[in-house]
Order: C-alpha cells, then sequence, then structure tokens
C-alpha cells in the first residue's frame, strides 16, 4: 500500500508542477534520461522537460489540475500507472473576467522506477533499448549491477495475440565467474566468490525449483 501510495503521490505532483509553473517540482518527478511524450510533442531528459514550464507559463494564467482514477501495476522496483484527469487553463491574452478557458481530459501512461528518493518516472531514451541485467553480471560486478526483477505484460487495452522475441547472452559455460577487482570497495566488499558459470547457472536453477534433485551434478 505504501509504494502505490508514493506511486499516486507522483501523479499528483507532477500535477502540481505544472499548476504551479514550479520548475524544480517537475524535474524531481523524472529520471535523468526520462522521456515525456504525448500527441504533439517529444521532450527527452530532465532539461527539456523542465523547459515545457516556461513554455506553459508563455501559453496560460493558470492552470487547475484534478486528479481522478489511478491504477498501479507494481513489479519489484518498476511498475506502470495510469492516471485519469481533468484540466482547466486560462489562456494569455484574455482576463480572469472575459478570459478563454480550455477544459482539458488527460490520461497520463507511466513507467515508474523506484530510486533511493522513491519512485520516479523512468522512460527509455529514444533509439535505445532496455538490459535485463542477469545473475552472471551481478556477480562479476559484486552486486554493483543487481538482476533485474521484472515480468513482461500486455499494454493496457491491448487486444489479439502479442509476441516476445528474447535474446539471453551469456559467458560459456567453463567461464570463471569472479568479481571484477574495481568492483570491491570498502563499501562494497566482496559477496561472491569464483564459480564456473555452468555451476552458477546450476545453483540458480536449483533455488528456483527448476532442477530436480538427480538432475544437480550429472554430467
Amino acid at each position: 500500500m505504501a509504494d502505490r501510495q508514493a506511486i499516486v503521490d507522483l501523479s499528483v505532483g507532477y500535477a502540481e508542477a505544472v499548476d504551479r509553473l514550479d520548475r524544480d517540482k517537475r524535474v524531481s518527478v523524472f529520471t535523468e534520461d526520462a522521456l515525456c511524450e504525448g500527441p504533439n510533442y517529444k521532450y527527452q531528459g530532465q532539461d527539456e522537460i523542465a523547459s515545457m514550464i516556461l513554455i506553459l507559463d508563455q501559453m496560460f494564467h493558470y492552470a487547475w489540475h484534478a486528479i481522478h482514477n489511478v491504477s498501479v501495476r507494481i513489479d519489484g522496483d518498476t511498475a506502470f500507472a495510469e492516471t485519469y484527469c481533468t484540466a482547466r487553463r486560462l489562456k494569455r491574452g484574455a482576463t480572469p473576467e472575459v478570459g478563454e478557458v480550455l477544459s482539458m481530459t488527460s490520461r497520463y501512461q507511466d513507467r515508474v522506477v523506484r530510486t533511493a528518493a522513491g519512485w520516479i518516472d523512468a522512460d527509455p531514451p529514444a533509439a535505445s533499448a532496455v538490459l535485463n541485467a542477469g545473475m552472471m553480471l551481478e556477480h562479476l560486478t559484486n552486486g554493483v549491477i543487481p538482476t533485474g526483477v521484472h515480468r513482461v505484460v500486455a499494454a493496457p487495452g491491448q487486444s489479439g495475440d502479442r509476441y516476445s522475441v528474447v535474446q539471453f547472452v551469456g559467458p560459456s559455460p567453463w567461464t570463471v565467474l569472479a568479481p571484477f577487482a574495481s568492483c570491491i570497495t570498502p563499501e562494497h566488499p566482496q559477496r561472491f566468490g569464483a564459480i564456473a558459470a555452468a555451476d552458477r547457472l546450476e545453483q540458480v536453477l536449483w533455488e528456483i525449483n527448476m532442477l530436480e534433485g538427480d538432475e544437480a551434478g550429472a554430467g
């Protein structure tokens, strides 16, 4: 419940930043490489996203958002949130007495990630790929790059079949895995010993109950 509320607060914070033209607050809800994209706009990174505040200030006297339904799906340290809201904006060039008010209904679809500071929006940069780190890389980096907890889910409202094409990349079975010296520090003491990649994979399969007792150590 605490995680869900934190993500809902993220949507509320985004709306507050727009209404109050608060550049710092707007930046605070996005990762450094976040992507903010809509029907007629696309901003990449915190600086570009923050520049939207100036654009909004030039267009409107003020804005007022009301948050309605918020659905949240949490998967480990990542989540998908969908927020419905309405907004009223008073256009520049008009006075509050006779101003033209623009009423909008919006739906925000956010991919968010948990950080040390809490949950923030995190979308991959354009023309980039998202890679899930596995236990081999976690072992080699002494846990600096942790195994990614993940799950593939269909987009909201998706109909029909969905296909996943997966490419696994890993070392040869006889490769000896040992943490890189650069990843062992007083703050991050060595967590793993040396082990063959095949043996490490067998350990993991045993831990997640995908290896029967008489199969372990076979061959």
